[in-house]
């Protein structure tokens, strides 16, 4: 809609260096400005409304082409695909994604979401998450971090990002991992520890997964042959992986790890 400022003044309006209206010139459904100068959300959303206007709502697949084409090219003569905030949002409630100011909600099977997002909440560097299921409801995303850390800092890395270290409950769902993820998403030839979920820090012998629950019994082929090492040494009781089967190591140790999340 034409903001509230704009109504009974469209022509003035409209008049604004840069803004294009690409409606019935008379009585245009909308008006759209442009900016190229990059800013953090809060503050684009604060300069739309200090126009008189919110950031834009692009509610269906007809209305993104229109905005592509009549206003994106045909207007600025953009080619390239830049990143432009939109007023899109789950800053609510987390995985609800609402538009600011006019309401209504996109879901996440939404055709309007390029494959494999929304990611999770892991903003600065979304490319290299990766969902590798059924790209309009996957099942779980996953993040692969190389830089080195200790079993406890990996693990809040994750929970501060929205989710939680892996856990790789059986065998199918590690050869996925290293398969859809490691191999295919991240490039992997060969495979570095990774710090997983799975700890027997509760009860010593006990391997748990953090977060989700459930154990992983000491016979599980999932285990490197002559692992866990100890079950009555407390100095290894968090769990890496090397691609192929876990291994217990000590909590202390500094190795890369991966984040799920789940929607």
């Amino acid at each position: 809609m034409v903001p509230e400022a704009a109504r009974g003044k469209t022509n003035m309006y409209c008049a604004h260096p840069g803004i294009v209206c690409p409606g019935d010139p008379s009585s245009p459904d909308s008006c759209y400005l442009y900016r190229q100068d990059e800013q953090p959300w809060e503050v684009a959303r604060d300069a739309c409304d200090e126009l008189g206007g919110y950031l834009v709502a692009i509610e269906t697949p007809n209305e993104l082409s229109s905005i592509r084409e009549d206003v994106l090219i045909s207007h600025y003569g953009i080619t390239t695909n830049p990143r432009i905030w939109t007023g899109l949002n789950d800053r609510s409630t987390e995985g609800v994604y609402t538009w600011e100011r006019v309401g209504g909600t996109v879901p996440l099977s939404s055709s309007m979401w390029v494959d494999g997002f929304p990611t999770p909440r892991y903003a600065p560097s979304q490319d290299y998450v990766v969902c590798p299921g059924d790209a309009s409801s996957p099942d779980s995303c996953y993040l692969y971090r190389q830089d080195i850390k200790t079993w406890d800092v990996a693990r809040d890395t994750c929970s501060d990002l929205g989710g939680y270290l892996v856990a790789m409950e059986t065998e199918n769902e590690l050869s996925s991992i290293r398969q859809d993820v490691l191999v295919s998403h991240y490039g992997m030839a060969t495979f570095p520890s990774i710090w997983i979920g799975l700890n027997d820090r509760s009860t010593e012998g006990v391997y748990t997964w953090e977060r989700v629950g459930g154990t992983l019994p000491l016979s599980s082929p999932m285990w490197r042959f002559d692992q866990p090492w100890d079950v009555t040494a407390p100095q290894q009781d968090c769990v890496d992986f090397d691609g192929y089967v876990f291994r217990d190591n000590a909590c202390g140790e500094q190795v890369g790890y991966m984040c799920e999340f789940t929607p």
